[in-house]
């Protein structure tokens, strides 16, 4: 529905192992708890190691932010490169005449041209220090990332390299750039007699925060003689990342309290420190509604541990913070989406006061009487106290009511079938419609800049706004804990729906090899998020270990897929194919490729997200030539099999006449083409959802 923010390259020459696992970290840490109150598609992270054409070629390029793209995906806004700098990037880049070196100065002539919206964060690592003097005249006077003290004790090397990264972004896209990220310390004197350990442990936060590239402030030492300190203060809390100290006569301060709701209400990140030690007279409400880090102070190196952690909880919300602000910006200029108010938390009552009294409610430009609608990160509040904010919303008589969206809730709104100009509704727009899943290896997804941790966040992102849309998914496979089944059920536990909104298809050579325990073990699994479809051989629903096999019984297998996908293709609504096998598949042709040849015979809905390369990109390229521009043929990958080659042939007959159009999917060629080619689970999701909302509005016109 917007823009996208910032995308995270990782760049590293394949004789550098380590480097795919920097990947996994940043993709596990950017795609985690922490950022998951953004907007979908707000942070994405690839990889860029494997040759495109072959593995003597250089990866795949970068998408630069003005630059064009391929299939009409537009570059984000943002886009942070980490160059992994080893022993085998500099061999590869050593002479200028070598494509990795020009493929290096590529990204650094990107970053000259648009400094705003293009930067570079090298990662040197600690096997590879004669790497340094080659690759540092490619990145001159650049700071990497991920560089320890080495007077201070052993960070984890993962936690410090987000830690780097996140605050380095941060600064580099916040709304107060390029200002180092500034910790304000509130915490209570050190002269309280009933907190002697309080000194100790704020001399400990400092200590930890001068081994970070963080800047602190602390009113003891910044505060210069002359200096109005009320005007200097709540400058600073406001302007800055605050990490409260809450021990045990912290609640019971007035200018502690004074901090906090400063923050707040300036809409800076705060991270509690939980450092209580006999306990606390009496909480206060104005220091709820935050994240906080309990201390452990049973040893020195526990206390150091902790602090650093709420550190890097705290420069994760300032990037999460500035990432929303960066969304926010772009969607207030679409007045049209009826929102209000974009809060970077979530609103209770001391900043629902502050931004109600602070508002012109009552000009021709602001907000409606009628309803205030808030969008604020996810989770969203609970029911209670949603009623408790609506009803000092009401007492004010600035609005009748209150409407509190998060992004999760705002992807259910959309009505496809409007003109852009409409707000966004609130019904889901997905109702009924059922939506069959399916994915499977990709020989292509290495070079493409993808793992298959990529896959995951793919179904995870259209499972996510399928169930949101008030619809229901189907997948067929098997029930093994480790495979994209219980994957999905996972997925589909977050979101607290117990309608069983998925269908789980076996074939008959799946379900007869499940033995009782295994059966009831997937059903503890399954719970009230699935059901199971057992099919017989033919396709037809029978019990568990029903269906008697015919007497021809050597197809059984390459049968009973097949009846399984004509049954999907029948009983389901819709059908979303990323991957597929070129070879090794079972049957006389690609599961990936048969799937489609039925869908498309029954007339029924089919997208082809090819960006994962495979199968559904040979099929996209069936039905556009375009759609191969992005992935040519892998020189090093054997020939296709010759019963690929004569299913794809079948495919492209069946839909030579209509084009994209025998996919009856709701969507124009170029949004088609834009689906074959884009790189984002995102955008994957938000296609995917347009076609069957328009679909499904026009079936009720």
């Amino acid at each position: 529905m917007f823009p996208h923010v910032l995308e995270i390259y990782v760049v590293w020459h394949p004789d550098d192992a380590e480097g795919k696992n920097v990947l996994h970290e940043l993709v596990e840490h950017f795609h985690g708890s922490a950022y998951s109150g953004l907007l979908s598609g707000a942070i994405e992270v690839f990889g860029r190691s494997r040759g495109l054409g072959d593995t003597t070629d250089v990866p795949r390029s970068i998408p630069f932010p003005g630059s064009p793209w391929y299939g009409g995906v537009e570059p984000a806004r943002h886009v942070a490169i980490v160059p992994v700098l080893g022993n085998g990037l500099a061999v590869a880049a050593k002479s200028a005449e070598r494509p990795w070196r020009r493929y290096l100065q590529a990204i650094s002539d990107a970053q000259a041209a648009t400094p705003l919206q293009c930067k570079v964060f090298p990662l040197f690592l600690e096997t590879a220090p004669s790497s340094r003097g080659v690759l540092q005249t490619l990145f001159p006077n650049t700071q990497p990332i991920g560089a320890a003290d080495p007077l201070a004790p052993d960070p984890s090397p993962k936690a410090l390299r987000c830690r780097d990264l996140a605050q380095s972004i941060a600064q580099w896209i916040g709304p107060e750039s390029p200002q180092r990220i500034t910790v304000f310390i509130s915490h209570t004197k050190r002269s309280a007699h009933a907190e002697e350990g309080v000194g100790p442990l704020i001399d400990e936060v400092r200590s930890v925060i001068t081994r970070t590239r963080l800047h602190a402030f602390f009113d003891a030492q910044d505060l210069q003689s002359g200096d109005d300190w009320n005007k200097a203060l709540r400058k600073n809390a406001a302007s800055s990342a605050m990490l409260a100290i809450r021990t045990d006569l912290y609640a019971t301060r007035d200018w502690c309290q004074r901090e906090i709701l400063i923050a707040k209400n300036a809409g800076a990140p705060v991270v509690l420190l939980d450092a209580l030690d006999r306990g606390e007279p009496r909480g206060s409400f104005l220091m709820d509604h935050v994240p906080r880090i309990p201390v452990r102070r049973t040893a020195d190196s526990e206390i150091s541990e902790d602090i650093q952690c709420a550190l890097n909880l705290l420069v994760d919300k300032c990037l999460e913070r500035a990432v929303w602000l960066v969304q926010g910006r772009i969607a207030m200029e679409n007045k049209t989406l009826g929102i209000d108010w974009w809060a970077p938390q979530a609103p209770e009552p001391v900043t629902l006061v502050e931004w109600l009294t602070t508002q012109d409610t009552q000009s021709d430009t602001g907000p409606s009487r009628e309803t205030l609608t808030v969008l604020h990160p996810d989770p969203p509040l609970g029911e209670e106290e949603k009623a408790s904010l609506a009803k000092i919303v009401h007492a004010t008589g600035a609005f009748e009511t209150l409407d509190l969206v998060t992004p999760r809730s705002l992807a259910a709104r959309s009505d496809p079938t409007r003109p852009a100009s409409s707000p966004l509704q609130p019904a889901p727009a997905l109702t009924g419609k059922r939506l069959a899943l399916s994915v499977s290896e990709s020989a292509d997804l290495e070079r493409l800049g993808f793992m298959e941790d990529h896959f995951r966040l793919a179904l995870a992102e259209i499972a996510r706004a399928i169930l949101i849309g008030g619809g229901s998914l189907a997948y067929g496979g098997h029930l093994r804990r480790d495979g994209y089944t219980v994957f999905l059920m996972n997925e589909i536990e977050k979101y607290c729906r117990s309608d069983r909104p998925m269908q789980v298809c076996l074939a008959w050579t799946e379900h007869r090899e499940l033995t009782d325990q295994a059966w009831s073990d997937a059903m503890m699994v399954m719970g009230t998020t699935a059901e199971a479809i057992f099919l017989d051989v033919d396709g037809k629903p029978v019990r568990r270990g029903g269906g008697n096999p015919p007497a021809d019984a050597a197809d059984i297998p390459e049968r009973s897929l097949t009846a399984m996908r004509r049954y999907m293709a029948d009983a389901f609504d819709g059908r979303v194919l990323l991957g597929g096998r070129r070879h090794g598949f079972m049957g006389a042709m690609p599961g990936t490729v048969e799937e489609a040849i039925l869908m498309v015979e029954a007339r029924k809905p089919l997208y082809l997200a090819g960006g994962f390369g495979g199968a559904t990109l040979d099929l996209a390229q069936c039905l556009d030539e375009r759609c191969g521009a992005f992935c040519p043929p892998d020189g090093g990958a054997p020939p296709h099999d010759a019963r690929t080659l004569a299913s794809l042939n079948q495919f492209r007959s069946i839909a030579r006449d209509e084009g994209w159009q025998a996919l009856r999917n709701g969507l124009s060629a170029d949004e088609n083409l834009r689906l074959a080619a884009t790189h984002r689970p995102s955008e994957i999701a938000e296609l995917v959802c347009l076609g069957l909302g328009r679909l499904g509005a026009n079936q009720d016109s």
